[in-house]
């Protein structure tokens, strides 16, 4: 018997055809998602153990304005709840082993308000988008520093 996912819990769809397109585009979306990285038949634990060694860092105004190109294709306007774009940072924080810096936390309300400004999602307030990012990528540090045994977050 097949599974079928809710129709409600699906916010978009796309290709993966759109997202080469928009990495070939968008360098600092390159940047974020490293699509060079994915190979044919990798598993999963030799891809993430490759984006973790980059050690790219949240802190780089590219990599959080890649970060919000990513949620634009992601989530469409009707969408924005703040619960979805922190769950969305953390994964992505976990997923693609971003490396930030919590105790300063100049360079984290920075590079939240680069977020919020790229993503531009209109139905939320500016300082909503900022707070939703820092929860979530605070809870993807601590996911990645907990299963990894490198250090993400200092």
């Amino acid at each position: 018997m097949s599974r079928r996912c809710p129709a409600s819990s699906i916010i978009n769809k796309f290709s993966v055809t759109e997202l080469v397109s928009a990495a070939s585009r968008c360098s600092a979306l390159n940047h974020l998602i490293r699509l060079d990285y994915f190979d044919k038949g990798q598993r999963t634990p030799t891809l993430a153990r490759k984006l973790q060694e980059d050690r790219v860092s949240l802190h780089q105004e590219d990599t959080a304005q890649g970060l919000a190109m990513l949620a634009r294709i992601f989530f469409k306007d009707d969408h924005n709840v703040p619960e979805h774009i922190a769950d969305f940072c953390c994964v992505c924080t976990d997923g693609f082993g971003l490396v930030i810096t919590l105790k300063n936390h100049e360079t984290v309300l920075y590079a939240a308000s680069v977020f919020a400004t790229t993503a531009g999602f209109k139905r939320m307030a500016f300082q909503e988008v900022v707070s939703a990012f820092i929860n979530g990528v605070t809870r993807g540090a601590h996911n990645l520093a907990k299963w990894s045994n490198k250090s993400v977050i200092s």
